[in-house]
């Protein structure tokens, strides 16, 4: 199994933490949006969780057969 060298996953992600709407998180999630080849921006002040919900969601495509650039 590949991983990121960070090892953020979901596994620790809090989403009582994050500013990011549940419902968005969890369509993210689901990497629909991957499919379909659409773009993701994620812009916000520092320390908000950015990078995190990222890699997170970097390391759910690999988990499910995907490649991942950084």
């Amino acid at each position: 199994m590949t991983h990121l060298t960070t090892g953020k996953t979901f596994d620790v992600w809090d989403e009582a933490l994050s500013s990011v709407p549940a419902a968005t998180t969890q369509f993210l999630r689901t990497l629909e949006w991957v499919k379909r080849k659409e773009n993701l921006i994620a812009c916000g002040p520092s320390g908000t969780g950015k990078t995190l919900l990222l890699e997170a969601l970097g390391q759910q495509a690999i988990d499910e057969g995907m490649t991942e650039s950084w």
